[in-house]
Formats: C-alpha cells, sequence, structure tokens
C-alpha cells in the first residue's frame, strides 16, 4: 500500500485522519483491487467536475436572488467537492498500490434547456444539479456505506456523506424559498419527467464491471443494485420532496411508474 505521505495531506482534507493503512486491501485479488482502484479514481474525477457544478450554481443562485447564506453554500460546495476529489483519489492510490494520475477536470455539460426562459432555466438548473443529483448521490452513498466493511472505504464514505446532505438541502431551501414563485411551482410539474429521465440516464452511464462481494465490502457496489437505489430515490425522497413544495408530481410519478415497468 502506498505511503500516504506521497499522497494528498488527509490531516487538511478529512475531519478525521483516514487510516494509514488498510490491511484488508491485501487481502483483495489483483483484479479486485484493479477495479476498486478504477472506481474510486472515476469517483475522484466525478468530484471533481462536481465542484466545477457549483461553482455554476453559485453563480445562477446570485442571478437568482436566492439568500445569501445559500450562495455562501454553493461556494463552501465548491472546495468540498475538490476535498472529495481529493480523498478519493487517495483511496484510488491505495488500492492501486502506487500514486495514480491525478484527477483530470472533466469538462462539465450544461443542459441548454431552449424551451425554458432564462428565469426558468435558472431554477431548473438548481434542481436538475442540487435537488436531483445530490439527493440521488445520498442514496448511492448510503448504498455503499451498506455494503462497506473495509477501514478506509469506510471512512471515506463517511466523509463524503457529511457534506453531500449539506448539497442536497441547498437545492431543496432554494426550491421551496421565495425566488421560486407559484407561476413557476406550476412550470416546473411539465419539467419534472424531462429533469428526472435526465438524472437517471446519467447515473446509467457508470461503467459496467464485475463486482464481487469483497468489493462491496471496499464501497464498490453493483451496477444492479445502483440502478435500483437511483430508481427508488425517485419514489422515496424526489418526488415527496416536490410534493411537499408544492410542486404536481403527478406528470413525474408516471415517468417513475415506467422506469419501475420498462
Amino acid at each position: 500500500m502506498i505511503a500516504p505521505h506521497r499522497l494528498a495531506p488527509r490531516s487538511t482534507a478529512t475531519r478525521r485522519p483516514l487510516p494509514a493503512r488498510d490491511p484488508s486491501i491485501d487481502a483483495l485479488s489483483p483484479d479486485e483491487r484493479a477495479i476498486a482502484a478504477a472506481t474510486w479514481h472515476g469517483r475522484a474525477e466525478s468530484e471533481l467536475r462536481a465542484s466545477g457544478s457549483f461553482a455554476y450554481i453559485a453563480g445562477v443562485l446570485a442571478e437568482a436572488g436566492a439568500p445569501g447564506e445559500l450562495v455562501a453554500l454553493a461556494r463552501r460546495a465548491i472546495h468540498d467537492e475538490r476535498r472529495h476529489a481529493m480523498i478519493c483519489w487517495y483511496a484510488a492510490c491505495a488500492y492501486a498500490g502506487h500514486a495514480l494520475p491525478e484527477p483530470r477536470r472533466l469538462p462539465l455539460a450544461i443542459p441548454r434547456l431552449p424551451r425554458a426562459s432564462a428565469e426558468l432555466r435558472r431554477v431548473l438548473h438548481v434542481i436538475g444539479m442540487c435537488c436531483l443529483n445530490e439527493t440521488t448521490a445520498n442514496a448511492f452513498h448510503e448504498l455503499c456505506r451498506d455494503g462497506a466493511r473495509a477501514p478506509l472505504a469506510t471512512a471515506v464514505l463517511h466523509e463524503l456523506a457529511c457534506d453531500e446532505v449539506d448539497h442536497a438541502r441547498l437545492g431543496w431551501a432554494f426550491a421551496a424559498g421565495p425566488a421560486v414563485d407559484a407561476a413557476t411551482r406550476r412550470e416546473l410539474a411539465g419539467w419534472l419527467p424531462e429533469l428526472l429521465a435526465g438524472n437517471v440516464a446519467a447515473w446509467r452511464e457508470r461503467p459496467r464491471r464485475a463486482i464481487s462481494d469483497a468489493l462491496v465490502a471496499h464501497g464498490c457496489p453493483r451496477w444492479d443494485d445502483v440502478d435500483r437505489v437511483v430508481i427508488a430515490a425517485i419514489d422515496d425522497l424526489l418526488l415527496p420532496g416536490f410534493a411537499d413544495i408544492g410542486i404536481d408530481v403527478a406528470p413525474a410519478r408516471n415517468f417513475a411508474r415506467s422506469l419501475s415497468t420498462g
């Protein structure tokens, strides 16, 4: 296992130090270690891309007249996601047994939403990137944590989960606040199926890998379980959340049914 001083400064990237050594990694086969390293490295790049998402969202919130504390939270999230990338990269190197390339800054794809007005587009971007993406990410991390047993993976997942909850709350607080008026809420009902479809499609872009029971214990869930959790999050978290803030979720519920039967 690579010496931690060769990687990210764990004392500044995490609330509490990550394990300097995880003997359970040595018990994995070479193929399992390669899959774990690739999985955690991919997460590092996803987290780094998320920092760009929040840089964009911070500007959107300011333009939309969101409360200052929400703008400040979005700006904090930029740094949170950079830390997450560093932590996941540390894990990836530990599984590889040597220093891997630093995570790439993947391009940020902002949905164009040409049918929406500029004002509505801002709301849709916050809802899509925060309410949908981050709430689903919380469900994904819960799945990972439920299966994780390895000390390093468990500690890393704990660090990620501590911040992701706040990132999702940012979106919900904005959507429930005065910046989104009654007319916009009525429009949102018709947009939710499209937003949900985009969210599900993004999660389904994950590479399919042969995940053993041992890898589940290292925070790498099986693809089918991830898909199940993403779909369940729509029924159990997203639709109730939108209904609570006064958005008609009937069109979105029809879309959710199509996922369950498709």
